[in-house]
């Protein structure tokens, strides 16, 4: 894969980054929350984030979250689990 991922940003398993997308530039932690529920012990939805993104610092895309192609998630957004962000927004 060919993506960027910036210091401070944690991303767990259970995530899918597109070619060429960009993550966390900036100086503030972004979060990309997938993987395992530790207090419900179930598997968490899968997060997927499309081709050429570009998600700013501070940014907290919650579980099951699908980012289409071309998108931006500007800095300190709030990106709520289960939505669906389509292509070039």
């Amino acid at each position: 894969m060919n993506y960027t991922i910036f210091p401070n940003v944690i991303i767990p398993r259970n995530v899918s980054i597109g070619h060429y997308s960009i993550i966390g530039i900036g100086t503030r932690p972004s979060m990309i929350l997938g993987s395992v529920d530790l207090k419900l012990d179930r598997e968490l939805e899968k997060t997927i984030i499309g081709n050429y993104c570009y998600i700013g610092d501070h940014a907290i895309i919650e579980e099951g979250v699908h980012i289409g192609e071309n998108c931006i998630i500007e800095s300190y957004s709030i990106i709520e689990k289960g939505s669906t962000i389509g292509n070039n927004t």
